[in-house]
């Protein structure tokens, strides 16, 4: 078996099935995140002790993904250790959804892959602070890298979401991620295409529900 990995920003595999000391805690000191491998697969906890929310918005700059946001991130994208094609057309994917210079006959492993995936949001995440330009909750910002993520900091930035985000509209930009449940011309929010693709449709509900502080109703 592999040594226990430490992961940068103080995320922590290991090769048991259970936990082991959250290392985290100095940088996210009140959520705590475990992660270890299990019969080979990944597999994730989250021990969740939300923050108070403040009322008020932080600079954007100020603000960086939560130990939250990143199991969300792992969870919504699933893991495979060798590089697939999700769907017909689509590139070359492996570990927790990563793309970038992937080709089919590529391997990984549990921490591998929390590693890139860790780089793809720092990615993302730099992207994502060049055209958002009004200050955040911290709720608002974990749905809003997710949902980068998962469509891409291009299709992102300029989206309308983004433009009713920098005009103060917030309830009107989360709503807008409701829109993004269209997969090869299909509405994945409709029952007929449920079994094809109604994960994408609870996904951004998901992330609507985050984006506005977890209580909205559709």
């Amino acid at each position: 078996k592999p040594a226990d990995a430490a992961m940068p920003g103080g995320f922590f595999v290991a090769p048991t099935e259970a936990p082991h000391p959250d290392p985290c805690a100095a940088r996210q000191p009140r959520w705590h995140l475990h992660a270890w491998c299990v019969r080979g697969a990944f597999t994730v906890s989250l021990e969740n002790n939300p923050p108070q929310r403040s009322s008020l918005r932080s600079a954007i700059v100020a603000l960086a993904l939560s130990a939250s946001g990143l199991v969300g991130i792992a969870l919504n994208e699933g893991y495979s250790e060798r590089a697939i094609i999700p769907v017909k057309g689509d590139v070359p994917t492996i570990g927790f959804g990563t793309t970038q210079g992937v080709k089919l006959g590529d391997r990984t492993t549990p921490p591998q892959a929390l590693v890139r995936a860790l780089k793809d949001v720092n990615r993302f995440e730099a992207r994502l602070k060049q055209c958002v330009r009004v200050p955040l909750h911290q709720h608002e910002y974990d749905a809003y890298v997710g949902f980068s993520y998962n469509v891409g900091s291009g299709a992102f930035c300029d989206s309308r979401l983004v433009k009713k985000l920098n005009a103060s509209d917030y309830p009107g930009a989360c709503k807008e991620l409701l829109r993004w449940t269209y997969f090869q011309g299909k509405n994945c929010a409709r029952a007929e295409n449920a079994r094809l693709c109604g994960g994408l449709a609870t996904r951004r509900q998901e992330e609507y529900r985050q984006c506005m502080g977890s209580n909205a109703a559709l």
